[in-house]
């Protein structure tokens, strides 16, 4: 599925809170959302999630109202507050991970267990 075609007449009715254009945007820009958020191992319901909260998030900010042709395509607007979205979520799960030591059951580092486990080899060694 490619990027769908910045409708801008639909944006600027959108903006004004126009439900038939809310919904056109809605219809246009979700399942691509959808789509690249599941070609980066997003799970469908994080997805779902992450969805609605970009669209609360344009409405709440003006987003919409602020979007203009001359200052760049809309598709990187909403790949930022995509992106954006994602690093939130992933910040705020392993926070909760830290705070409820979940942490301990799946963390995984190479290069920490290399130099975890390098000294203790050395000291090894040497005794």
């Amino acid at each position: 599925m490619s990027f769908p075609t910045t409708m801008w007449t639909t944006i600027q009715s959108a903006a004004k809170r126009d439900p038939d254009a809310l919904s056109r945007f809605a219809e246009r820009y979700r399942p691509v959302i959808r789509q690249y958020l599941g070609a980066k191992g997003v799970a469908d319901a994080d997805a779902d999630e992450i969805c609605q909260d970009l669209f609360v998030r344009v409405l709440r900010s003006d987003t919409l109202t602020k979007a203009d042709p001359r200052r760049g395509r809309f598709r990187s607007l909403l790949l930022t507050i995509t992106q954006r979205l994602m690093i939130d979520r992933h910040r705020r799960r392993r926070e909760v991970e830290l705070e409820t030591g979940d942490w301990m059951s799946d963390a995984r580092d190479p290069a920490f267990d290399r130099s975890w486990i390098l000294p203790l080899a050395e000291e090894a060694i040497e005794e």
